[in-house]
């Protein structure tokens, strides 16, 4: 434990336990990024985690990936608030990564693709 009394965050054991590949995190990871810069979080998520809500945007991602990964047996019960948690985080730290031609060219692909497909 650390002074603050939260436990320390292990990743590598998080990426150890449920074998988590950015493929796993693709469609929310996606989804979870437009939204980011959509809401103009930016591109500082210790600065958004502490001043707004921009980690409770994320749970439902962060949630959606926890269940994909459970129903795989990739997901230890035992650590579910701590690995929603980590999760929740790295959907954070991705999203605002993304610099304004990256989320361009993501928008253009994203277009492009379901423009393709027909699906509206």
């Amino acid at each position: 434990m650390e002074n603050n009394g939260l436990p320390q965050i292990d990743y590598n054991q998080f990426c150890a336990d449920t074998r988590i590949t950015i493929l796993d995190m693709m469609p929310e990871l996606v989804a979870y990024s437009i939204l980011w810069h959509n809401m103009e979080y930016g591109n500082d998520p210790v600065t958004q985690a502490e001043t707004s809500r921009a980690h409770v945007l994320g749970l439902p991602f962060a949630l959606k990936i926890r269940d994909r990964l459970r129903a795989e047996g990739r997901w230890p019960e035992d650590k579910n608030l701590e690995y929603s948690g980590i999760l929740t985080s790295i959907l954070m730290v991705k999203a605002a990564s993304l610099t304004p031609d990256k989320l361009q060219k993501l928008r253009e692909v994203l277009t492009h693709e379901v423009f393709m497909a027909n699906i509206f």
